[in-house]
């Protein structure tokens, strides 16, 4: 494993050297000074974005020469230049904020995202579900309460309002938004190419929708780039309590649980999906074109477990 941290931090290196990319850090304060959580802050060159901290700082890999808008409610929005600064120190003041072409607010009636139906939704069921068993382990949902986040439409149009939050069901595959977490609507699938959810930790996880893959799911992208991109794509079963026992074997379990099962998938270049097995005589079938590359990173990583991170570490890898 601690190959792997150390691989991980060189690839990101390696990638900000040839992609000219850089980790941009910045500040939002009002004029008094004071950190703004929850400003938005988007590259108008990419699909990057990020919300600040409670202490209005962010994070957000950027070009040298992109261009930054920050937004939030009660503020007016600015725009500010990158300009290969590492770290950007940004003043919002008081005032409505226009929406520009680059990022359109929920609140909009006319916004096809809303295109699909409402639902009601129990919070208190969906963080702490019951069964006539009386446990239930895992959940349907992808957390156990609302985040922040926000969508590319499919006409690569960032859509966000930091008043609403989302959540993913994983059984049925769709992305849930909520302005008071009692009423729900399930955003128009059909109008959505990316969407990004942060975690308690501020960590961004982001699904992409390709039908080849997956028609009534999104999928999760582990890594992007120009030679390759991995998903994953999260389903999960919903499993009664079934234990059983003769008085000498037991099999089952005494309650309901949500069991998520992943299969990995792997797109080259444009081509059609491949499924991927996490063994490591499949990583060099499927990427054989690059056997050189992958046969030094598994030997450079013998000792790492093959998950999600490494298969992101790999992607990078061979991205670059």
């Amino acid at each position: 494993m601690r190959k792997l941290i150390l691989y991980l931090a060189f690839a990101f290196l390696v990638k900000v050297s040839f992609a000219q990319s850089i980790e941009t850090t910045g500040t939002v304060k009002n004029e008094h000074g004071q950190p703004i959580s929850l400003a938005f802050v988007s590259d108008q060159k990419t699909q990057n974005a990020t919300y600040t901290d409670s202490l209005g700082t962010f994070k957000l890999n950027t070009a040298p020469a992109s261009t930054l808008e920050i937004t939030c409610a009660g503020y007016k929005s600015t725009i500010t230049k990158v300009d290969n600064a590492k770290d950007i120190n940004v003043v919002l003041t008081a005032g409505e904020s226009a929406n520009t072409s680059k990022t359109l607010s929920f609140d909009n009636a006319n916004n096809p995202l809303f295109e699909s139906h409402t639902q009601m939704i129990d919070v208190l069921a969906m963080i702490s579900p019951k069964s006539s068993s009386g446990e239930v382990r895992g959940s349907r949902y992808l957390f156990n309460d609302w985040m922040h986040g926000y969508v590319v439409d499919n006409k690569g149009v960032i859509v966000q309002d930091k008043h609403y939050l989302f959540n993913y069901d994983k059984i049925e595959g769709g992305l849930l938004m909520t302005s008071n977490k009692s009423t729900a609507i399930e955003v128009n699938r059909d109008q959505i190419k990316t969407f990004t959810l942060f975690d308690n930790k501020h960590i961004p996880l982001v699904f992409e929708n390709v039908p080849a893959i997956n028609k009534n799911h999104y999928v999760e992208v582990i890594t992007a780039g120009k030679n390759v991109n991995i998903y994953k794509d999260l389903g999960t079963m919903y499993e009664k309590a079934n234990f059983s026992t003769n008085g000498m074997m037991s099999t089952g379990h005494n309650y309901d649980a949500y069991i998520d099962k992943s299969n990995y998938y792997v797109v080259m270049k444009q081509g059609a999906p491949q499924k991927l097995s996490l063994k490591k005589k499949t990583l060099k079938t499927i990427f054989s074109s690059q056997s050189d590359k992958v046969d030094k990173f598994i030997a450079d990583n013998s000792s790492s477990d093959i998950d999600d991170n490494y298969l992101k570490a790999l992607g990078d890898y061979l991205n670059n």
